[in-house]
């Protein structure tokens, strides 16, 4: 019978598969295949006989500390790159917010002139924390000025009464905010303020204005004036008059002109621009009314374009000798003028000295004034000047130009270089150009205007202000004349809101003359436009239009009196021998003139209310300071006065007679 090998043969298979799993008392496991049921694991139906001695059923058993996840069966279309999630994720930024617009309202009502200040988080908030900016600004008021610091705080000078608001938009750096709102409610110029305006725009104040000043605006009231059209100082026919007609229209034209500011300003610039019938133009009286007609049409005009005017005008040209200046010449021993290229930039233009903006004193390391010009530049600019003559015999026309004369080499002057081959014509133009641009120019005119209207020593803080505007009146324009009349006239300074630096002056002795004039409502002849005899009040007054007695003016701009040395021109030619005789001449002229008829009903109206009657009087003549000693006696006076129309007269004659105050201007 043979040997049956099924059973051995089964045995080895089992024994094999026992060494293959291991012994022990855990089961052997079968590894699972993803998706695919469990089953029991069926033997290699041909096995190897001799199997491995360490058979590995899977090449990598130990798992992975963080293993895969298993893929899953039914995968996104765009899976995620990166399955492993950041384990610190940044979160997306929040969108930035602008910032909340608020409406404020001032709590206080703010002094006429007087500046208000705010920051900008009264007027919104930023929920982000955000600094706040200033976009923009809209009001209907472009007289406010509006400032920002770099504190974030807003300045305001609102120069319109009443209530107003002004719509700002904030901004964050990104993004802007609606329009918030500041209100705030201004209060009427005082009657104080309103007098001293009219003291400082005209040649004083009239009774008509004693009754315009409920609802007076200061804005509009300059607005006006800048806009009237120019009283013009010419006669219908310019050849024949002489220098008393010249003069006897100017007094007319100071006393009852519309253009009250155009006039005193005119006046101011003549002091500056300085010719004088005295001397070489005796007899040019055609030439000296055109010149001043100039300074009238030009006085809100542009500061280069009057310079030019002024420069090219015959009678300058006579008076600073810059007519017939000729180029060198050896042989026939000419040599240039510098006369005129010394006074344009001396007096005309940038002084002797640098200045810092607010026209104080530069000075080198030894505390000495530094100069602006040296003789170098004196000599350079009279070549740039040579070439002139008069155009015709009476010296009215602009000068023009005889080239043969003029020295067209190269010259420099004032670290400029002026090419060779240049006309008179553009020598003179770049020089004036030179002069016009300088630092200096705009602190000094502005120091000049602000003496000759508002104060005698105004603070350098108030110098700056004004030549700023002259820099720039707004609206990038240089050299504005009637911006920067409109400026210094608004300025806190003159409005009188400086404790520190009051608007105070002398008054110009032929000021005070019209002032009485204006004030006691003197009527002139309006047929013939003079007023005959004014060379009897130019006398007195020891000044009139156009009769400086040198191109330095009446009096000097740096003129002291006093321990303190405070700056007081007009003292130089008001001693108390010059006091006396205007005021003796002004209470002659209020019983004995025939040329001026003193309509002072306006003041007997009131003379059963003393009272009202010395408040015009100090309203018209004293600006409200009257001195306290003084009332009485003017009390006394008005009581006892039998004729009402001969009362009003004594007392406004003792009035000026026994009191400096009338003189100043407060």
């Amino acid at each position: 019978m043979g040997l049956n090998l099924k059973p051995i043969l089964l045995c080895q298979a089992l024994c094999a598969l026992v060494l293959l799993q291991g012994c022990g008392d855990t089961e052997p496991q079968i590894p699972e295949s993803p998706g695919i049921d469990e089953k029991e694991p069926t033997p290699d139906p041909t096995p190897d006989p001799t199997p491995d001695p360490d058979p590995t059923p899977d090449p990598d058993p130990t798992p992975d500390p963080d293993p895969t996840p298993d893929p899953d069966p039914d995968p996104d279309p765009d899976p995620d790159p990166d399955p492993t999630p950041d384990p610190d994720p940044t979160p997306e930024p929040e969108q930035n917010q602008a910032p909340l617009a608020m409406d404020y309202v001032h709590p206080d009502t703010v002094r006429y002139g007087a500046s208000v200040t705010l920051s900008l988080d009264q007027l919104g908030q930023d929920a982000d924390g955000d600094a706040l900016q200033l976009a923009q600004w809209v009001t209907d008021d472009d007289s406010t000025a509006i400032s920002v610091n770099e504190q974030g705080e807003l300045t305001l000078r609102p120069l319109k009464t009443g209530t107003q608001q002004w719509a700002f938009q904030l901004s964050d750096g990104e993004a802007e905010s609606e329009m918030a709102t500041f209100t705030v409610t201004v209060d009427a110029p005082s009657k104080k303020q309103y007098q001293r305006l009219l003291l400082q725009s005209t040649f004083g104040p009239t009774p008509a204005d004693v009754e315009n000043y409920a609802g007076f605006e200061p804005v509009a009231w300059i607005d006006e004036q800048l806009a009237l059209s120019p009283s013009s100082h010419e006669p219908a026919e310019l050849m024949g008059i002489s220098h008393d007609d010249r003069e006897d229209t100017w007094f007319y034209l100071s006393a009852t002109a519309p253009d009250q500011l155009r006039q005193r300003v005119a006046f101011a610039l003549s002091e500056l621009f300085v010719v004088s019938r005295l001397g070489v133009l005796s007899q040019r009286e055609e030439a000296l009314t055109r010149y001043y007609n100039n300074l009238v049409t030009g006085s809100f005009g542009n500061y280069r374009d009057l310079l030019e005017a002024v420069s090219l005008h015959p009678a300058m040209g006579a008076y600073l000798t810059l007519i017939n200046s000729r180029k060198a010449d050896e042989a026939r021993g000419f040599q240039p003028d510098e006369n005129y290229a010394r006074e344009v930039m001396q007096l005309f233009t940038i002084g002797l000295y640098e200045l810092n903006a607010d026209g104080t004193l530069k000075r080198d390391d030894s505390g000495l004034p530094i100069p602006s010009y040296t003789q170098q530049d004196v000599q350079e600019i009279a070549r740039a000047f040579t070439g002139w003559q008069k155009s015709d015999a009476e010296y009215i026309e602009p000068m023009s130009a005889d080239e043969s004369y003029h020295d067209t080499g190269s010259k420099a002057a004032l670290g400029h270089s002026l090419p060779a081959g240049q006309t008179a014509l553009e020598d003179m133009r770049q020089v004036l150009d030179i002069l016009f641009e300088h630092h200096n120019t705009p602190p000094f005119f502005a120091r000049h205007m602000i003496q000759r209207l508002v104060s005698s020593n105004p603070s350098p803080e108030y110098v700056e202000r004004v030549a700023q505007v002259f820099i720039d009146n707004g609206h990038g324009v240089r050299g504005d004349i009637g911006a920067v009349v409109k400026a210094l006239l608004l300025d806190e300074e003159a409005l009188g809101l400086n404790p520190d630096a009051p608007p105070r002056k002398i008054k110009e002795p032929l000021i005070a003359l019209l002032n009485l004039v204006r004030g006691m409502n003197g009527q002139l002849d309006d047929q013939t436009r003079k007023f005959s005899g004014s060379k009897y009040a130019y006398w007195a007054a020891g000044q009139g239009p156009l009769r400086a007695t040198s191109v330095f003016n009446f009096f000097s701009p740096d003129y002291v009196i006093g321990s303190e040395q405070k700056t007081a021109p007009e003292a130089e030619i008001l001693s108390w021998t010059a006091y006396a005789g205007c005021a003796n001449y002004m209470r002659a002229m209020l019983f004995e003139s025939k040329d001026v008829d003193f309509e002072v009903s306006y003041f007997t109206e009131d003379f059963d209310d003393v009272d009202r009657a010395i408040d015009k009087i100090r309203f018209l003549f004293f600006g409200e300071d009257m001195n306290p000693t003084l009332e009485p006696h003017l009390r006394a006076l008005i009581e006892s006065a039998s004729n009402p129309d001969v009362g009003m007269r004594e007392t406004v004659g003792v009035l000026i007679a026994n009191s400096d105050e009338f003189f100043i201007q407060d």
